[in-house]
């Protein structure tokens, strides 16, 4: 992706870049990124947008892990795995399941992570988030009970403890990929 198209995107996010009228370039009705704690019931169109969230998602994360997993001390890693959400534990109130996976996933990119980094890859977990929250609140379900589950976070943090780029960005792949197909696949089967 180039400079300019990620400026665009972040300026965008950060209301900087707006249409005549005020609002968002992409006009109002559209899939726009809902304040966090929204659980607007998502529609197909959501489906569609999270597509590209996990486009997005996968542009910017697995190069951030690549160079992250290099520059994490093995104290850090440690105290990651201490933190990796338990994605089976239905005790956890959901407020909480979805803070600690974001801690989590901001502090395994940290060191390499720019603002501007964080200030794109925030809007678009919070969406995703939201996505599934909806869905789930209306279904009456707890985030530990997604069919499948979430894909483990401590795969991610191995691949860190390897020291390897490629192997962090192939897990950050992996995991992204495996993420959005169950997102989607819940989603749609939910309908």
């Amino acid at each position: 992706m180039s400079i300019p198209r990620l400026g665009v995107i972040s300026g965008v996010i950060s209301g900087v870049i707006s249409n005549e009228s005020g609002g968002p370039p992409w006009g109002p009705g559209d899939a726009t990124p809902a304040p966090p704690g929204s659980t607007k019931r998502p529609s197909r169109r959501d489906l569609a947008e999270l597509g590209g969230i996990f486009r997005m998602r996968r542009l910017i994360e697995p190069e951030l892990c690549a160079q992250a997993c290099t520059l994490h001390t093995d104290a850090d890693l440690d105290e990651l795995a201490a933190i990796t959400p338990d994605y089976h534990d239905t005790s956890v109130d959901p407020d909480e399941f979805y803070r600690a996976h974001r801690e989590f996933h901001v502090r395994l990119l940290a060191p390499a992570a720019t603002a501007w980094d964080l200030r794109v890859l925030r809007p678009l977990w919070q969406e995703t988030d939201r996505c599934v929250r909806a869905l789930l609140d209306q279904l009456g379900m707890h985030p530990a009970l997604i069919p499948g589950g979430a894909p483990p976070c401590s795969e991610l943090l191995d691949s860190f403890r390897t020291r390897d780029p490629e192997q962090a960005r192939v897990a950050s792949r992996r995991h992204l990929d495996l993420n959005a197909r169950r997102v989607r696949e819940f989603m749609t089967r939910s309908d």
